[in-house]
């Protein structure tokens, strides 16, 4: 008796694996409290909040830039290992991240 398994073969679908770890460490604090993100703004002389030291976290908006393209090479490439679970998580926190970034959106510029 032969037995046939599917397994799923690494490619572009893959990748949004790696996408999305980089979303989470871009805002990830490290345990001597370093974020990549707050330095990369510090760096190009961004702001990291709305209001000075607190408000809106920006480097949140801009994480849409990791989600964004996880969603979609995951959803292009399905048959590659990892895309299944890169589209599903990857479109909760593009969904998530986008509803908030909107809510403060209106918050800030109507009310």
């Amino acid at each position: 008796m032969c037995s046939m398994t599917n397994r799923k073969t690494f490619g572009l679908g893959t990748a949004a694996l790696f996408i999305l770890a980089l979303g989470f460490l871009f805002n990830y604090k490290f345990a001597d409290g370093f974020m990549i993100s707050h330095y990369l703004f510090q760096q190009l002389n961004l702001n990291i909040y709305s209001n000075g030291e607190s408000g809106f976290h920006y480097p949140f908006i801009v994480s849409i830039l990791f989600w964004l393209p996880a969603v979609l090479l995951s959803r292009k490439h399905r048959r590659n290992y990892g895309a299944t679970i890169s589209y599903k998580l990857g479109g909760v926190l593009l969904i998530v991240t986008s509803a908030v970034s909107v809510v403060f959106l209106v918050d800030y510029f109507i009310i």
